[in-house]
């Protein structure tokens, strides 16, 4: 592996543990809502968590590419 790749990988890793972070924090911001009964608002943030899911995804599919390069 090369030392563009280490990078390219500690990136994705460092994406990819920001993104979780945000979905763990969208899941509390949609349980208020949900309990405030804002269920408007609750559908919006349930929306940014399933694109940041299907993100991460995605990163991981590539890190899991830069893995099999080994």
């Amino acid at each position: 592996m090369t030392k563009d790749n280490n990078n390219d990988e500690f990136d994705l890793r460092l994406e990819i543990s920001d993104m979780m972070w945000e979905v763990d924090r969208l899941r509390e911001i949609e349980q208020a809502y949900a309990d405030s009964e804002e269920y408007e608002k609750a559908s919006i943030v349930l929306a940014r968590q399933k694109r940041l899911i299907r993100l991460i995804k995605n990163r991981e599919k590539k890190l899991k590419q830069y893995d099999e390069t080994l």
